[in-house]
């Protein structure tokens, strides 16, 4: 791997020399961007921010596979971020891959790039292209945490950022050209050919480009390195506490008939699908179009009610063609290197969500002492629902069955915590592992343990679900005032390693 220690000395080293108030122009493929000079401490970067990558997906472009944007003339003022994909977070409570609502939109396809100026030298940079998560219904690429300045300057990088489609917008499949499905992947997959055909205009390298993610993010770069389109567009990829093997509990049939009887139930709740059809009319998707943002999110939050997750990725088309670890079993996969991890208590941030008999765990203090063996036989059944009956009993002998109504709460939380951070996170990256291990590229695995000063957690979660990327972004040395030194210090060797990673695997 790329010496860690030398890139550090390069950044500490060379910023002091640049001027951080030029404003940068860059010609791509589409026409020029005009970016601008961003800094924190000593450190210089360029930032274009809001660059557009397809048409926006409006009118007749809504629920369609992206468009690739026609070119502009002149200078295009790329230094604001665009607005986040069109969300709605329902039960989703306030948390740090949260985007605002109000401020969304579906004209949102736009990317952000960050590039060094503290460049050693004229070698071309390896590219890091960052997929949010957020249950592939919130989330976006403009959001604080995932400011590419810092990653790029330690790390000597191209960090780029990108939105995509959410919800019934990105992920309803009607089994109809109209509305294919995976639209939101198909969003990722246009991202990263942009990536690819502009890379050297950024000085980065189109032959080294990471792909990384986190939860849906992780899964969605797993799903990429593995798409047959994809060939020659990755050479490695970062999951972090997400993989293709994740067992999503309302997977779409690869778009059959369950995700066609979600579709044609939200159609039905909008107005624009009767219960005399079983399929998608012409009338049905016309009247579809017609429809405001807002009337769709909330018809998708009511047949969704109470769920994590609402539409997903599916199988079946050019893009996804097979469920994806099949794929990687059968070593159809392309020669990437794989670095992936899960965080100590992944599963603590259920308790934060629908998942459970007390719904959201807005007062934790009344949670923490209710949780009892009889609590957490509810809270199993809840987040195993999808499971046969005789399933779910083995889970929970297997989790609870040692304890009686007078275990210690901490040690029952414990219990649940490990189940569903087992389903959701650590099986998956272990299967994942296996799978992958031995035929395709170098693989490389991490445990993140460690809890910020900051973190808005109650202390009992300890490390939970996204507590690392802050660190991988740098977010302690931008806000050295809301973190510890130690703090500091592990967000600058994750963002080394990390880059290390993407310069040589």
């Amino acid at each position: 791997m790329f010496p860690l220690r030398s890139l550090a000395l390069i950044v500490s080293l060379s910023c002091l020399s640049f001027n951080c108030e030029e404003s940068p122009v860059v010609s791509t493929s589409l026409g020029l961007v005009l970016g601008k000079q961003v800094s924190f401490q000593s450190h210089c970067a360029d930032a274009y921010l809001g660059i557009p990558f397809a048409e926006p997906p409006v009118g007749k472009l809504r629920f369609r596979r992206p468009v690739t944007k026609k070119p502009w003339e002149g200078q295009l003022r790329t230094q604001e971020f665009s607005k986040p994909c069109f969300q709605r977070r329902g039960n989703v409570p306030a948390v740090p891959w949260q985007a605002n609502e109000a401020e969304s939109s579906e004209d949102c396809l736009y990317l952000n790039v960050w590039t060094p100026r503290n460049r050693s030298s004229n070698v071309p940079l390896p590219v890091m292209l960052w997929i949010h998560g957020g249950s592939y219904k919130i989330g976006s690429a403009d959001l604080h945490m995932y400011d590419g300045t810092v990653l790029a300057s330690y790390g000597q990088v191209v960090v780029v950022s990108t939105n995509y489609r959410l919800g019934a917008f990105g992920f309803m499949n009607a089994n109809i050209t109209d509305v294919p499905g995976n639209m939101g992947l198909w969003d990722q997959y246009f991202a990263l050919r942009w990536v690819h055909d502009n890379a050297a205009a950024f000085g980065g390298d189109p032959s080294r480009v990471t792909v990384f993610g986190e939860s849906v993010g992780g899964a969605s770069a797993g799903m990429l390195a593995f798409s047959p389109l994809c060939k020659g567009l990755i050479r490695r990829i970062i999951m972090q506490s997400g993989t293709p093997r994740w067992p999503l509990p309302l997977e779409n049939d690869g778009g059959g008939a369950a995700g066609l009887r979600l579709a044609l139930d939200l159609s039905r709740r909008v107005g624009c699908s009767s219960r005399e059809h079983n399929y998608f009319i012409p009338e049905s998707v016309t009247c579809l179009l017609d429809v405001p943002p807002e009337e769709i999110a909330e018809a998708e939050l009511q047949l969704f009610a109470d769920h994590m997750f609402t539409f997903l990725t599916s199988f079946g088309d050019d893009l996804v063609p097979v469920r994806p670890h099949e794929t990687i079993r059968e070593a159809r996969g392309l020669p990437v290197d794989v670095m992936l991890g899960t965080n100590v208590r992944e599963g603590a941030i259920l308790f934060f969500f629908g998942s459970g008999p007390n719904g959201v765990a807005s007062d934790w203090t009344s949670t923490a002492a209710g949780i009892d063996v009889s609590f957490g036989r509810k809270y199993l059944a809840q987040v195993f629902a999808a499971f046969p009956k005789e399933a779910i009993d083995q889970i929970t002998e297997h989790y609870l069955g040692s304890m009686t109504e007078r275990s210690a709460p901490e040690d029952v939380f414990a219990a649940l915590v490990s189940a569903g951070g087992n389903f959701l996170f650590n099986c998956p990256a272990l299967f994942f592992a296996d799978s992958f291990s031995g035929k395709h590229g170098a693989l490389l695995a991490y445990k993140f343990d460690h809890r910020a000063l900051s973190a808005p957690w109650p202390q009992e979660f300890e490390s939970t679900h996204s507590d690392e990327i802050q660190f991988v972004f740098g977010v302690p040395l931008r806000q050295p005032e809301m973190y510890s030194r130690e703090d500091v210090l592990i967000s600058e060797e994750m963002m080394l390693a990390w880059a290390s990673f993407a310069h040589t695997g």
